[in-house]
């Protein structure tokens, strides 16, 4: 069964294979029949090695050996054994050469291949719609695009591996069966007697094994993230033990299922080595038993001892290879499920058409919901935003706010008539040409740890990066102040998700990486919440002072910063209530009073 199952999964990956990968696979597998045969050669030169220097005369008796020796003018003893060493020598070498240059190009071809699933795995998570990267576990992400595909790989190399020795035991046994056909193929058979009995005897464990190497290894990554996500409240709790323990709870299991691998692996070795002695005695005594003028006993023996000493390193390394697919064939498993899902918005990318944006947005009856065991987050939303305006965007916590703006960027696709622009509908098939109209400021800003300018000019290469417009978007965001102050400046390190920074000076690099998109669409979700009252004032005037045409979506806590907007959209429970800034001071005035009082009364 695991034969068959690895029989599939090479299938699997043989499909993902590019052209060029292929042929250079052909390449290698004819290398490795070279290889084949110059391994049985080498062996096979072992015999009239020996012959030259114990028995000569039997070689010059030979009736084929005996013409070609005459031929090169070899006609004593001392010539012979000189001639002999040289071809001994010579085939050994040559041997060596190619079985190194072999495993150098399977070496080469499996990190290739490895290179080029890698990035297609991670090209897949990349290009995954956005709702499956809220769902999906990112330790598991991270355990595929590491671990798991660390085991494809190994997969791909120990395969060719197995191919190379299958070749060279399958190649120097035709070579020995032409001599002593009825021991070799006895021996052959106890030694894949013994292994048939060793996997027999491992078969539950080795699934076991398979099981938990692929079940622990994104627990290991999710300790770690937990431990270092939430360091700061790890340190302030003192709850360090925790995390160790659980990281422990799987390492340990994920490390003691590899060594279980490793002791699988080799066990057959040492039963294997001294059968091969026992099998070298008998090998002697029937060479010596039996009567052959032709060929030196000794001579034979000590072929056939050099034939054991090369075929059984082979056949433990085919061993090997096999006890460690099987082990990692449920993460073998994973890895190509990853390379299987190939979301077809990759080529939406690619393809992405543009969409003209110069009128206006319009939602008509557009509703919400996670998944559809749960309850809409918002029903029959119908809202016109003419292009140009500002709209601020109010209500409860957890009434959909957000998400709404998720729906009207594309990012979620919701129920409905949908979203036009200009009075075409979004769809799968066009909204990444929307995407390139909008720039978004979520609260939580992420930063990579980078410098500030590339930080601020988000996934530009550094030649590319137009530093005119980067020192106006970073002026406009109220940071000059800071970069100024900063010994490197715009080169400045900010670390891993602006640790170094504060967080109003996280969210005015993020309204900095905004502003120099140059969107026509910018989407601030709490995004000044970090600010205090004189920066958000400063930030809001500038982004107030954009271009008209540029539409400004906000949703925010405090209403002075909604004091810009053309219209306030509120979501309740029952629907949307369009209002000015004026009204909503108004009913904020009206409504302070009770709430004071309610604040104060007693029970």
């Amino acid at each position: 069964m695991r034969f068959k199952k690895a029989i599939e999964q090479w299938r699997s990956t043989w499909r993902h294979l590019s052209p060029v990968r292929r042929l250079l696979f052909f390449v290698v597998f004819g290398l490795m029949i070279v290889s084949a045969f110059a391994e049985m050669i080498s062996i096979a030169s072992v015999l009239p090695f020996i012959s030259a220097i114990t028995s000569p005369d039997v070689l010059f008796k030979h009736q084929n050996l005996g013409p070609f020796l005459e031929r090169f003018g070899v006609t004593s003893s001392a010539g012979l054994v000189l001639f002999a060493t040289i071809v001994f020598c010579c085939a050994a070498v040559v041997a060596g050469v190619i079985r190194l240059s072999v495993i150098w190009f399977e070496e080469r071809l499996s990190v290739r291949i490895g290179s080029d699933f890698g990035r297609q795995m991670f090209q897949n998570v990349l290009h995954r719609p956005y709702l499956d990267h809220c769902s999906q576990n990112s330790s598991e992400v991270i355990s595929g695009v590491t671990n798991k595909l660390t085991s494809l790989t190994a997969f791909v190399r120990t395969a060719m591996s197995m191919l190379r020795s299958f070749l060279i035991i399958l190649v120097v046994t035709a070579g020995l069966l032409l001599i002593e056909p009825i021991i070799v193929l006895g021996s052959l058979g106890a030694i894949t007697m013994v292994y048939v009995l060793v996997v027999m005897f491992f078969k539950k464990q080795i699934k076991r094994v398979s099981r938990v190497t692929a079940a622990e290894a994104p627990r290991v990554v999710e300790a770690i993230q937990s431990g270092l996500g939430g360091i700061r409240d790890i340190i302030l709790d003192g709850s360090h033990h925790v995390f160790l323990n659980a990281f422990d709870r799987a390492n340990v299991t994920l490390r003691r299922a590899q060594a279980s691998s490793v002791v699988m692996a080799n066990a057959p070795y040492f039963v294997i080595q001294a059968f091969g002695i026992v099998a070298i005695a008998i090998f002697a005594f029937h060479i010596t038993q039996s009567a052959n003028s032709e060929i030196d006993p000794f001579a034979f023996l000590g072929m056939i001892a050099l034939a054991a000493a090369r075929l059984f390193p082979v056949a433990q390394d085919v061993y090997r290879a096999s006890i460690t697919i099987a082990a990692d064939q449920n993460s073998i498993d994973d890895a190509l499920l990853m390379l299987e899902r190939s979301p077809k918005s990759r080529d939406l990318v690619a393809n992405a058409q543009p969409i003209r944006f110069q009128k206006q947005i319009s939602l008509k009856k557009v509703s919400f919901s996670y998944r559809d065991d749960l309850p809409a987050v918002f029903t029959d939303v119908s809202l016109v935003i003419e292009k140009g305006s500002r709209v601020g965007f109010i209500g409860e916590t957890g009434c959909g706010k957000s998400t709404l703006l998720d729906v009207i960027m594309g990012l979620v696709p919701p129920t409905g008539d949908g979203i036009e622009v200009d009075g075409l509908l979004l769809t799968r098939s066009n909204v990444h040409g929307w995407y390139e109209h909008i720039a978004h400021v979520p609260q939580a800003i992420y930063l990579a740890n980078d410098t500030i300018e590339r930080n601020v000019a988000f996934g530009a290469q550094p030649g590319e990066i137009d530093y005119d417009r980067l020192g106006r978007a970073v002026e406009a965001a109220q940071l000059s102040e800071t970069v100024n102050s900063l010994k490197d400046g715009l080169r400045t390190i900010v670390g891993e998700n602006g640790v170094r920074l504060s967080g109003g000076q996280r969210q005015r690099l993020g309204i900095a990486r905004a502003l120099y998109k140059k969107a026509d669409l910018m989407v601030l979700d709490e995004a000044t919440s970090a600010l205090d009252n004189e920066t958000e004032s400063r930030v809001m005037n500038a982004i107030e002072d954009l271009d008209s045409s540029i539409t400004v979506l906000i949703v925010a806590h405090r209403l002075t910063t909604l004091k810009n907007c053309s219209s306030i959209i509120e979501l309740t429970q029952s629907g949307i209530n369009r209002l000015s800034y004026h009204e909503l001071i108004q009913r904020d005035s009206s409504e302070s009073p009770n709430r004071q009082k309610a604040q104060i009364k007693k029970p």
